[in-house]
């Protein structure tokens, strides 16, 4: 109305003419509409509250070929709304950060993580103004997008044929946040996949200038986790950037802070579909499988080429989320998930450790006493013993490795299942040459008390569900094969001896 009048004026006349008038109300109505339409047309990127079904609606999904390998569930991942009374939260934070065996995945809704100032603050502009020109460490790809994390740990670091198996980890490059950012946004067309992590919780008296200041940005962080036990990972990514489906050991928290990412989430019972590599492997936890192909990822794959398996690669059942900014996903240990980074992302990952500590580092405080005069094939034959008298005091789990593998990874106990799975992918199914085979026939005991087995076994079950007991039960084999027998000797074991 305003150009109205003006219009009437730069015309001589004292009044706007009637067509401009109509034309004005014509505009205004058209900007109210669009006023009203446009916080859904953003899904926003600030919009916390946005319903399940009209996030899915429009968001890309830069990981579809890889999910054709998944079962995916129906219904979409349970929800809970933020409780109201103090006590009903200290009971939900006391149920996810000790889960027990009933204890799944939820998508939390409305909790106080809005209050923090990140949620205002935390923009690519404004990380670029905390970090200004400082170099910083990211992980780019080119064309693959699905990262791999990659720790030290004594197969990858000794054994000569895995340590060239490193194709599909990431280049290491030293940008700053504008450049980052910038390369996050040509993404698209360029074909460049990009991430930044970095842990933001270090003691005050350790903690950069810059995680102090975003850390203040998150505040109070026990809304979610204790003060004094967590850890916080601040993630940046671009459009397509995709990270293997893995599994942690503690409950996790993640909060969306901007855009939106896909997690696919499959219970631990599906770890024989999905077959992460062994404990002592540095990819350890991370899938073996390369879900767009149906075949070993590089890093498990010799240089005679790629398992072949015994039979098409299973469905694995999943849910599916998509989580936008305030969302808060909760993750119970050992619960695989495959993240897909649906446009550029800030997020959070908030890990505490369950009360008692985490089950395998308890029960790998206690190791089985050998006779110091034994030779190798005797403690060969009483560590056997003794694994197996751990393992049937847990739970049996109904076995979907030998349908995937073959019979030749078929024994009575899923951890062993599993170790074998894991270690004739991981050694291209070679055998054991004569020479290194063990017999472990013998009857030897291992001096270890009743008690000392009793409280290994006490540990392992804390991780509550059967399946995961099964996975703390094959990742403590490795480790005490490791420490009795040489990492040389853990595959020629677990081929031979399990």
């Amino acid at each position: 109305f305003v150009w109205c009048y003006i219009d009437g004026g730069m015309r001589g006349r004292a009044e706007a003419p009637w067509p401009a008038v109509l034309t004005a109300a014509l505009l205004s109505v058209a900007v109210l509409v669009l006023a009203i339409i446009f916080p859904f047309a953003s899904l926003g990127t600030r919009d916390a509250h946005v319903p399940y079904e009209r996030r899915l609606s429009g968001i890309p999904n830069h990981d579809a070929k890889a999910l054709d390998s998944y079962n995916i569930l129906p219904l979409p991942l349970d929800s809970i709304e933020w409780p109201a009374s103090q006590e009903e939260i200290d009971i939900l934070m006391e149920n996810l950060r000790n889960p027990s065996i009933d204890t799944k995945p939820i998508l939390i809704k409305n909790a106080p993580v809005h209050q923090w100032a990140a949620f205002e603050r935390w923009t690519p502009q404004s990380l670029i103004k905390t970090f200004g020109d400082k170099k910083l460490t990211f992980k780019t790809k080119e064309s693959d997008p699905v990262f791999v994390y990659r720790e030290q740990k004594p197969l990858t670091l000794k054994i000569s044929a895995l340590k060239k198996r490193d194709n599909r980890n990431a280049k290491v490059s030293s940008l700053t946040m504008t450049e980052f950012w910038n390369r996050a946004n040509d993404s698209a067309q360029n074909s460049d996949h990009i991430y930044f992590s970095e842990g933001i919780s270090a003691a005050p008296e350790d903690a950069s200038l810059e995680a102090s200041a975003l850390l203040s940005d998150i505040q109070p962080v026990d809304v979610l986790v204790p003060k004094d036990n967590h850890f916080i990972n601040l993630w940046l990514g671009s459009p397509g950037v995709i990270a293997q489906t893995h599994y942690d050991q503690e409950p996790n928290f993640a909060i969306q802070i901007l855009g939106h990412k896909r997690w696919i989430l499959s219970p631990p019972s599906e770890v024989g579909k999905i077959l992460p590599f062994p404990y002592l492997h540095g990819n350890s936890r991370q899938s073996m499988i390369s879900f767009e192909t149906g075949q070993p990822i590089d890093e498990a794959q010799g240089e005679r080429g790629p398992t072949l398996f015994d039979s098409t690669l299973p469905k694995i059942d999943a849910y599916e989320v998509i989580a936008g900014a305030g969302n808060v996903l909760y993750l119970p240990p050992f619960w695989f998930h495959r993240v897909v980074t649906e446009d550029t992302s800030i997020a959070l990952n908030m890990w505490t450790e369950r009360r008692g500590g985490d089950p395998l580092a308890m029960a790998s405080r206690m190791q089985p006493t050998m006779d110091p005069t034994w030779a190798e094939a005797q403690r060969a034959a009483a560590l056997r013993n003794f694994l197996y008298d751990i393992a049937k005091s847990l739970p049996v789990v109904s076995n979907p490795i030998a349908t995937v593998y073959g019979e030749r990874v078929s024994t009575d106990v899923f951890a062993f299942d599993l170790l074998k799975a894991q270690y004739q992918v991981l050694f291209r199914n070679s055998s054991i040459k004569k020479r290194d085979r063990f017999s472990c026939t013998g009857d030897e005991r291992s001096s270890t008390s009743p008690d000392t087995i009793s409280n290994i076994s006490h540990e392992i079950k804390r991780a509550q569900d059967p399946a995961s007991m099964h996975i703390v039960l094959a990742s403590y084999a490795e480790m005490m094969v490791d420490l009795l027998l040489t990492t040389a000797r853990v595959n020629a074991f677990i081929q031979t001896c399990l």
